[in-house]
C-alpha cells in the first residue's frame, strides 16, 4: 500500500510529465500510421503508371491551323499606313461657319470652298453693280 501511495504522490507532483509522455506516444503512433499509408499510396501509383504505360497509344488528330497561319502572316507583314492628305488623323479638317443668314458649317478640305475662289460672275451689268457698291457716285 505504501508503494501505491508513493506512485500516486509522484503522479500528483509530476502530472504534466505523464501527460506529455502520453501526447508523444500518440504522435509517434500517428507518424507510423501516416508512413504506412504513404507506402500504400506509392504502391497504388506505381501500379497505375504501369497500366498507363502499357495502354495502346492512339495518334492525335491534326489541329486546323489555317486561321492562326493567316493571323501570323498578317502580323509579320502589316499593310502600309498612309497618313498624308486627305487623311485626317494628323491633318485635321478645318470647319468654317457660313455668313448669315445660313450659318451652317462648311468643311474646308482644300481651302477653296469659300471666299474668292467660290465667287461666280453675276448677270448684273458692271455699271449697275458699281453704282450699288459705291452708293450712286458712279
Amino acid at each position: 500500500m505504501d508503494f501505491l501511495k508513493k506512485i500516486s504522490d509522484a503522479c500528483r507532483l509530476h502530472y504534466e510529465k505523464f501527460l506529455l509522455t502520453l501526447v508523444l506516444l500518440v504522435l509517434a503512433a500517428a507518424v507510423v500510421y501516416l508512413n504506412k499509408t504513404k507506402t500504400d499510396e506509392e504502391d497504388k501509383l506505381r501500379e497505375f503508371s504501369k497500366g498507363v504505360e502499357s495502354r495502346k497509344k492512339t495518334p492525335l488528330k491534326l489541329v486546323e491551323t489555317a486561321a492562326n497561319d493567316a493571323a501570323r502572316k498578317l502580323i509579320t507583314s502589316p499593310p502600309s499606313l498612309n497618313f498624308s492628305l486627305p487623311h485626317h488623323l494628323f491633318n485635321p479638317v478645318k470647319w468654317q461657319r457660313r455668313p448669315p443668314p445660313e450659318t451652317d458649317l462648311i468643311k474646308m478640305g482644300t481651302g477653296k470652298e469659300m471666299g474668292w475662289p467660290k465667287m461666280t460672275g453675276s448677270h448684273i451689268p458692271r455699271a449697275t453693280l458699281m453704282r450699288e457698291l459705291t452708293g450712286g457716285i458712279w
